[in-house]
Formats: C-alpha cells, structure tokens, sequence
C-alpha cells in the first residue's frame, strides 16, 4: 500500500512537471503574438497623431495669420522642410511595411513613430519661432507626447 501511494505521488509530480512545461510554452508563443496585436492596434494611432502633428505645423507655417508674420520666410521654409521630411520618412517606412509578410519583424514601430513625432516638435519648439509662438491664453498648446499621455488617461 505504502509503494502504490508512493508510485502515486511520482506520477502525480511527474504529471504537474509536464503540465506546467506545456503551460510555459503556451505562454511563450502567446506572448509575441499577444505583443505584435497591440502593436498593431497602437501603430494606426500613433500614425494619425504624426500626421496630424504634421499638418499642424505645416499650416502654422504656411498660415497667413498675422500673429505669423514677426517670423522670417527662412525660418518657415526650415519648418515646412522638417515637415516634408517626416512626412517622407512615413511614407517610406509605411510602404516597407505594407511590402512584408505578415509574419515577417515589423519595420514600422509605433515607437519610432513616437519618437519622429517627438524629434519633429522639439525642433519645431526650440529651434524655430513658430514654436516659441504656440502659447494662447490658456498657456502652451499640447505637444505630441502631450497628447499621447492624454489618451492614456
């Protein structure tokens, strides 16, 4: 009796060894999958917020508004050229990303697009006039990352 209940036991241990090595890798081939769907699910955002910043600052620098005009022509040109550029850079990578298999690493992260988007208002917001002009009554209009940390509330 003593060494049926101890074969039991063997069993019932060897049995949870295997269990949970199934469960490990359950979770390790649904981790990435997990990841790669949020990333999906984040990058149209992120997109949409780059563009918007985009256009933003390019109608700012195109705008005829007459609280515009202390700012040099230079100085809007070097605005719509940051623009142009980062429009560039998204295209490009959004057309090597659309080229890719689905299971393929992903080329466009929505990290990076962060980061474009946050390298493109610091410019904008130090360098040029049209940046240190942004304030209205309420105090400073909302930068990219601003915004991003608002939708995360």
């Amino acid at each position: 009796m003593a060494l049926q209940d101890r074969v039991m036991e063997e069993t019932k241990d060897k049995k949870n060894v295997v269990e949970a090595y199934v469960y490990d890798m359950r979770n390790k081939q649904g981790d990435p999958v997990e990841e790669r769907y949020k990333e999906h699910t984040r990058r149209g955002y992120v997109i949409d917020q780059l563009v918007y910043c985009i256009n933003s600052y390019r109608d700012a620098a195109k705008s005829p508004d007459p609280k515009f005009d202390h700012i040099d022509l230079a100085e809007k040109q070097k605005v719509l050229n940051e623009c142009i550029g980062a429009e560039a850079w998204l295209r490009e990578k959004i057309q090597q990303h659309d080229g890719l298999p689905k299971h393929a690493t992903r080329v466009l992260l929505s990290a990076d697009i962060r980061k474009k988007a946050e390298a493109l208002d610091r410019y904008i917001l130090i360098v040029t006039p049209i940046g240190k002009n942004r304030f209205n009554k309420n105090g400073p209009t909302k930068t990219f990352s601003d915004r991003l940390r608002d939708c995360k509330k």
